[in-house]
């Protein structure tokens, strides 16, 4: 429903960060005025397609750009300059965008997310349960912590993989919302997605972090 970003400010004794457990973990507040909001539709109803085109990559680039702006205006009235030492995200999960060879992001109708609903998905679940049983249910729940449902992966890329229009043959890899972000901040095709983002899919062993 939306996008947003805002700043923190770091606090230490030495302006350093703690590198032993023993130490004073740093606090951290919210800067007053140096944030932005934009409003938008994240996901399609039912199908759970992000809605990538022209709207979510650049709603959140100008989140950013605004912030940095609000930022430089409050310091340069302190007289004082800043750093960024840290990026942190919070996104609606799942996501999982389809990217190419070349790192571009494929579009919406090649995402998925926790909003899909359709039949073709859930004929992909009654499937894998008749395929699987529920021994073998049970167990992937207990590795993966997800159970069998639409708003997980594992069914949704079954009916992407399985469609008759080929759908996902330029399909390189898998990035999150996050990821994806990243990747374009800093000048990569993609990056790796971390072990948070990799629980959420339904598809990732949280014990011994492999999918």
């Amino acid at each position: 429903s939306s996008v947003r970003c805002t700043s923190y400010r770091l606090q230490t004794n030495d302006g350093a960060f703690p590198v032993a457990r023993n130490e004073k973990v740093p606090s951290v507040e919210p800067l007053f005025g140096c944030n932005s909001y934009n409003t938008i539709r994240s996901v399609e109803p039912n199908t759970g397609k992000i809605c990538l085109e022209h709207t979510l990559f650049h709603k959140i680039d100008l989140c950013v750009d605004e912030t940095l702006h609000n930022l430089r205006e409050h310091y340069s009235n302190c007289s004082l300059n800043f750093n960024v030492v840290g990026l942190g995200f919070s996104s609606f999960v799942m996501n999982l965008l389809a990217v190419d060879e070349e790192g571009e992001v494929l579009g919406p109708e090649v995402s998925i997310s926790y909003a899909c609903n359709t039949a073709d998905v859930v004929e992909q679940c009654r499937q894998l349960r008749m395929q699987l049983g529920t021994e073998k249910l049970v167990a992937i729940h207990q590795r993966t912590g997800a159970p069998l449902h639409s708003a997980y992966a594992l069914p949704q890329l079954l009916a992407l993989y399985n469609d008759p229009n080929d759908t996902c043959k330029n399909v390189y890899v898998w990035q999150t919302i996050a990821s994806a972000c990243m990747a374009r901040w800093t000048g990569r095709d993609f990056l790796p997605i971390s072990y948070s983002e990799a629980s959420w899919t339904g598809l990732f062993n949280f014990r011994t972090c492999e999918w």
